[in-house]
C-alpha cells in the first residue's frame, strides 16, 4: 500500500512538473538571445546545403554548439524558416526533461520532496528564461539526467548521455570528468569501458570538425578570452554578482514582479544553509560537484561572462535550496507533528512558485525596443544592399540570420585569427582586413567607447548613409566610399 501511495505522489510530482516547465517554456517560447541567431544561420547553411557554416564558403566553426547546428540543420531541411521554432520547441523540451532529472535525483536519494522543488524552482528562474533559443536547457537535460543514471548504477547510459552532451557544447567535459572521478574513486578501479564509451562518441566528432574545418573544437573561447583580457568584459565572478543582484533587487519592473523577485529572494537565501544539509546526502554530489568545476573552470580561465555561462549555477541554487527546505521542513514536522503546518509550508511554496507564471506574460509582452531597433537596421539592409554584400557590427546575430548578408565581426565569433588583435583592444583590425561594404555602429556599446581605430577608419573611407534609434540606442549605418 506504501509503494502504490508513493508511486502516485511520484506520478503527481512528475505532471505537476512538467505542466508548470511546459506552461512556463511556452510563455517564454519566442524568446531568444541574440548569440542563438549565430548558431540559427550555421543551421540554415546546413538546411540549404551550403554546409555548416557562417558565412557561405568559409569554413570556420564559430558556433560553441556545433550538435545542437547539426540537429536544428537537419530538423529543418523540410523548412529552413523554421529554425527558431525548432530550437524555442528544444528549450521547451529541455527545461521540462532537467526538471525531472532533478527530480528522479530526489526520488533515488529518498529525498523526492527535495527533488521535486529542485525541478520546479529551476523552471522558475528568470536567468534560465533568458537562454532560451540557444543550447544550454538540451545541454543541461543530457548532464542531469546522466547524473540520475549514474546514481542508478546505469554509468554506461550516464557515459552515453554526457557524451553527446559534450557534442553539444564542448564544456560538459567537465561533467564527464566528474562521471569518471567518481567512478574511480567509488569503485576503486579505473573506469575503462566508461572512458571508452566517451571517447568513441566523441573522438570521431572531432577528427571530423579537424578535417572540415581544420580545428577540432570552436573557436568562440579563444575569442571569449581575449574578450576577458581587454578588462572591458565583466568576467565570471561580477557577472554572476551582476545577474544574481538583478534578480535579487530589480528583475524588471512589472504589475507581478513583486512576488517573482520574493521566489528568487527565497530560494537564493535557502541555497546558503542548503550546502550544509548536500553534504548529508551524497546522492547529490556528483551533481553539485559538476556545478563546483563549472564555477571554478570559468573563473579560472578569466573569460568574459555571458548570460547562458550561469546555467550550472543556477542548477546548483536550485537543488541547494530544495535540500535546505526539505530539511527544514522535515525537521519541524517531527517537532510540531502537525499536518497544518505542513501544509501552510506547500500553500507558501506553491503562490511563490505560481508567482512565475503572471511574471513571465508580463515580460513577453513587454516590448522589445532592441529588437524593433534591429529590425529596423535588417529591413534596410534588404532593400539596400546586395545579397552578396559584406557588413561589420559588434553584435551579428539577430542581423545576421535575418538579412543573410556576409558578416564581419569585429569581436572574433566566426572569423578566424582576431583573439590576439582583441585582447589589445584593436577590435578595427577586423574592418582594415576584409574592408566591408558595410560597417554599422552603435555609440552605445561599451567596446566603442575604447576603440579609437575605427572612427579613424569611417570618416576616411565610408559615409554614413542611414541611422536608427529608439530607447535601446543608435545603430549609425556606413557605406565604403565608390572609389575604395
Amino acid at each position: 500500500m506504501e509503494t502504490q501511495t508513493a508511486s502516485r505522489k511520484i506520478l503527481a510530482g512528475s505532471i505537476i512538473i512538467v505542466l508548470y516547465s511546459l506552461t512556463l517554456g511556452i510563455i517564454n517560447f519566442h524568446f531568444a538571445y541574440d548569440d542563438a541567431h549565430i548558431t540559427y544561420r550555421y543551421s540554415y547553411n546546413l538546411a540549404t546545403g551550403h554546409g555548416l557554416v557562417y558565412n557561405v564558403g568559409d569554413r570556420y566553426l564559430g558556433t560553441s554548439a556545433p550538435l545542437y547546428s547539426i540537429i536544428l540543420g537537419l530538423l529543418a531541411i523540410p523548412n529552413p524558416a523554421a529554425i527558431p521554432f525548432l530550437a524555442s520547441l528544444l528549450s521547451v523540451l529541455g527545461l521540462s526533461v532537467s526538471s525531472l532529472g532533478l527530480f528522479r535525483i530526489g526520488i533515488d536519494s529518498d529525498r523526492p520532496f527535495a527533488g521535486f522543488l529542485a525541478g520546479m524552482f529551476f523552471a522558475s528562474s528568470a536567468l534560465v528564461a533568458q537562454t532560451f533559443g540557444g543550447e544550454m536547457l538540451v545541454q543541461i537535460a543530457l548532464i542531469v539526467w546522466a547524473f540520475a543514471q549514474y546514481n542508478r548504477e546505469r554509468s554506461i547510459a550516464a557515459s552515453v548521455l554526457i557524451a553527446i552532451a559534450i557534442l553539444i557544447r564542448p564544456d560538459a567535459g567537465l561533467a564527464a570528468i566528474v562521471l569518471v572521478l567518481h567512478r574511480w574513486i567509488s569503485t576503486r578501479r579505473a573506469p575503462i569501458r566508461e572512458i571508452g564509451l566517451i571517447l568513441a562518441v566523441v573522438v570521431p566528432f572531432c577528427l571530423a570538425s579537424w578535417l572540415y574545418y581544420g580545428n577540432p573544437l570552436p573557436g568562440t573561447m579563444s575569442a571569449k578570452i581575449a574578450q576577458g583580457k581587454t578588462g572591458l568584459w565583466p568576467r565570471y565572478i561580477s557577472g554572476a554578482h551582476t545577474w544574481l543582484a538583478w534578480q535579487w533587487h530589480n528583475i524588471p519592473a512589472t504589475e507581478h514582479s513583486k512576488m517573482a523577485t520574493l521566489l528568487f529572494r527565497v530560494v537564493f537565501a535557502c541555497a546558503i544553509p542548503g550546502i550544509l544539509a548536500a553534504l548529508k546526502d551524497r546522492r547529490w554530489w556528483p551533481l553539485l560537484t559538476w556545478v563546483l568545476l563549472n564555477t571554478v573552470f570559468y573563473i579560472a580561465i578569466r573569460i568574459a561572462i555571458y548570460h547562458w555561462y550561469l546555467v550550472p549555477m543556477c542548477v546548483g541554487i536550485a537543488v541547494l535550496a530544495a535540500l535546505a527546505i526539505d530539511t527544514l521542513l522535515t525537521a519541524v514536522t517531527k517537532v510540531l507533528a502537525s499536518k497544518p503546518v505542513k501544509l501552510l509550508a506547500y500553500a507558501i511554496l506553491a503562490l511563490l512558485l505560481l508567482s512565475a507564471i503572471p511574471y513571465r506574460l508580463d515580460t513577453a509582452r513587454a516590448p522589445n525596443d532592441r529588437l524593433v531597433l534591429y529590425g529596423q537596421v535588417s529591413n534596410w539592409l534588404l532593400r539596400n544592399t546586395s545579397s552578396t554584400a559584406s557588413v561589420g557590427f559588434h553584435e551579428i546575430g539577430w542581423i545576421g540570420y535575418h538579412t543573410h548578408r556576409r558578416m564581419i565581426d569585429p569581436m572574433g565569433l566566426i572569423l578566424p585569427g582576431l583573439a590576439t588583435h582583441i585582447a589589445q583592444r584593436d577590435f578595427a583590425y577586423a574592418y582594415e582586413q576584409y574592408r566591408p561594404d558595410i560597417i554599422m555602429t552603435n555609440p552605445d556599446f561599451l567596446q566603442w567607447s575604447e576603440d579609437s581605430k575605427t572612427p579613424t577608419l569611417l570618416a576616411q573611407d565610408y559615409d554614413r548613409v542611414a541611422s536608427f534609434t529608439n530607447s535601446f540606442g543608435t545603430v549609425n549605418i556606413y557605406r565604403r566610399k565608390p572609389s575604395l
